[in-house]
């Protein structure tokens, strides 16, 4: 991978897709806002009655939380031998209509 890419979040009443360089890598129409301890979690919606039983937080203001983490134990601690090969910029979120249609992306 090289160059710049393009991630973003499109989330309208019902469903919130993923999206990387224009193209959908992933979409939810069914989610939950319980912990997995509660009733639900991980089921799939059979009927329209098990849709959105606890409504998630995409339906109003909410903040999302973009991280690029370095650490972990693989290939270990970076301490001050570690070769640092990328560099990261970002102009920040946006927010707006979605970009593209789901007709509109290609192979989807």
């Amino acid at each position: 991978m090289a160059g710049w890419h393009t991630y973003a979040v499109e989330w309208e009443p019902g469903e919130i897709r993923f999206v990387v360089d224009e193209v959908q890598t992933c979409s939810y129409r069914h989610w939950w806002s319980c912990s997995w301890r509660e009733a639900g979690q991980g089921v799939e919606a059979r009927a329209e009655a098990d849709l959105n039983p606890w409504p998630a937080p995409f339906d109003q203001p909410f903040y999302l939380l973009m991280n690029v983490a370095v650490g972990g134990n693989v290939p270990g601690h970076p301490d001050q031998h570690t070769r640092m090969r990328g560099r990261s910029s970002a102009d920040g979120p946006s927010q707006g209509p979605p970009l593209a249609s789901l007709s509109a992306v290609a192979g989807r």
